[in-house]
């Protein structure tokens, strides 16, 4: 469709990065610690804590690279999609602190654009359709960082821009 002419083209790979997670073990899983963010926990628009599990209050100094803090925004990198639905959420105050397991990945935006508005244009139909090319025949549905990061969208100009359309869908929703 047409875009405004201050608007820029870029690939996904030039407004963020994926983070994955951490490759913990069943044997480190303890009766009460830090909550352990597996696939199961992320749901579409929500994190389920159905199926709770933790890893030592340790792990959390120990793989700080795998710290997730509230407002955090992350995504189900394996089966990721449910009836054309990203399996995408941001945390709360109440999920956190809590570690990201492998296979789940961590949006992180680059200076230049705003995390809500990313996670709005993440479950947007054009990302749907890029994502699901992008994991054309694989079994079972895997999201690859080079597949994500080839998807291409128009972007505003500024994060004020940014920022009032992700406010403005942050009502709609």
């Amino acid at each position: 469709g047409l875009i405004p002419e201050d608007w820029a083209v870029f690939s996904y790979g030039e407004l963020f990065k994926v983070i994955g997670g951490g490759t913990f073990k069943s044997r480190d899983r303890v009766s009460d610690g830090a909550k352990w963010l597996k696939i199961a926990n992320v749901g579409i628009k929500k994190i389920k804590w159905d199926d709770l599990e933790y890893l030592p209050i340790s792990f959390l100094e120990e793989y700080g690279t795998f710290l997730l803090k509230e407002n955090d925004v992350v995504m189900a990198l394996t089966r990721p999609i449910l009836s054309r639905k990203l399996k995408i959420s941001q945390l709360s105050s109440k999920d956190v602190p809590c570690l990201l397991n492998q296979r789940v990945g961590k949006i992180e935006p680059n200076s230049d654009n705003n995390l809500k508005w990313l996670y709005h244009l993440l479950q947007s139909n054009k990302s749907i359709n890029g994502l699901l090319d992008s994991m054309a025949g694989t079994d079972p549905p895997n999201l690859s960082n080079k597949g994500i990061y080839a998807i291409r969208t128009a972007v505003p100009p500024t994060l004020t821009e940014q920022k009032a359309i992700a406010t403005a869908l942050s009502d709609v929703d």
